[in-house]
């Protein structure tokens, strides 16, 4: 059916029509329909709205934006996060500063929304703000948070402080830059390990050798996940900071933690590792797990191919190191705790 029948059956009575009629316009998603979901967007009943709502998000024309914005004041919570989620997916830098102003909503959910949102706009403008609400996540979390709350309600609100945190870290992951790489450094150096995994992620996400110092913090993380993540991440960067700190790992206690160290190493392929990687092999820091040492024995011979006549520079602790070789000691840039947003005296309170 084309836009005009179907836009015509926007004025007739029968609901279960109008709502057809919107649902197959949503599929058409040409620039044709957005006049005809705009005047279903003030449908008398909720459903044709929010239904023109999320068109609107799978369409993502720019000409959409002006309506959606005046939707994040609703009263409805959930007219406010699929306004924020359908804006988010328009990518519409307009819609950043309300989308700001909605990290202060009283719902979590649209808080949610909102952070979500900004991580898909991806403008620079918001990774301040989104730094800011982790540490307000954690604030929050007072004694006055749960007062006369029932166990399970308060279970429920620290789930929903470790969602809107995780959804930051991955927001600010998605935007990048330097200072996103250090508000997620502050976040591994200053909360519990339940955050870390999370801002692991968001650094690999980011990616490149500006994140080496942060990925630092998430080594020392007692969450064996972040660890791992931060392996990763190591790997993707293929330095040689990079490099010297896989060669610190392979002395962990952690056998899964030693096996991803020399997986990451194989796939760097660095000259210098050598010496390490033998060492694993004999003496006091010989692995016991036959297929782990075949696995190192492989790895050694892909190094060795990869880089023939290139010389490795020696490290000055040996290849002899101790199962206990400790890390390298990192500054901990623990963060100012704000309950109030700065944000908010520049963009308001909803």
């Amino acid at each position: 059916m084309d836009v005009e029948s179907l836009s015509r059956m926007l004025n007739v009575k029968n609901l279960q029509t109008r709502r057809w009629a919107v649902e197959e316009l949503g599929k058409i998603g040409s620039a044709l329909v957005i006049d005809p979901l705009l005047r279903a967007m003030a449908d008398e009943d909720d459903s044709v709205c929010l239904m023109a709502l999320q068109a609107f998000g799978r369409i993502r024309d720019v000409r959409a934006v002006e309506a959606l914005l005046p939707m994040l004041k609703e009263k409805d919570a959930y007219f406010r996060c699929i306004a924020a989620s359908a804006l988010g997916n328009i990518r519409d830098a307009r819609a950043v500063k309300p989308l700001l102003q909605m990290l202060t909503d009283s719902e979590i959910t649209a808080r949610i929304s909102a952070v979500v949102a900004l991580g898909e706009i991806r403008d620079f403008r918001a990774v301040d703000p989104l730094g800011e609400i982790y540490d307000v996540a954690a604030s929050g979390a007072s004694s006055s948070e749960f007062e006369d709350c029932s166990q399970f309600a308060a279970i429920a609100c620290l789930l929903d402080i470790h969602n809107i945190r995780k959804e930051a870290a991955i927001a600010l992951g998605k935007i990048g830059g330097r200072r996103a790489i250090e508000i997620l450094s502050n976040v591994l150096a200053a909360y519990g390990p339940d955050t870390h995994r999370d801002a692991v992620d968001a650094l690999v996400m980011i990616g490149g050798v500006e994140t080496v110092n942060a990925l630092r913090i998430g080594l020392k993380s007692s969450d064996p996940s972040a660890r791992l993540a931060a392996i990763e991440g190591l790997r993707k960067t293929g330095s040689t900071e990079a490099v010297d700190l896989l060669l610190n790992l392979l002395s962990d206690t952690s056998e899964q933690v030693r096996r991803a160290t020399v997986a990451a190493l194989a796939t760097i392929k660095n000259r210098n590792s050598l010496p390490y990687l033998r060492a694993l092999l004999s003496g006091r820091s010989a692995e016991r797990n036959r297929e782990f040492r075949a696995y190192i024995r492989t790895t050694i011979a892909l190094i060795e191919k990869d880089t023939a006549g290139v010389v490795g520079l020696p490290r000055s602790d040996g290849p002899n190191f101790p199962r206990t070789t400790a890390l390298p000691r990192v500054a901990d840039p623990t963060p100012e705790l704000n309950r109030r947003p700065r944000w908010v005296d520049e963009y308001g309170e909803i």
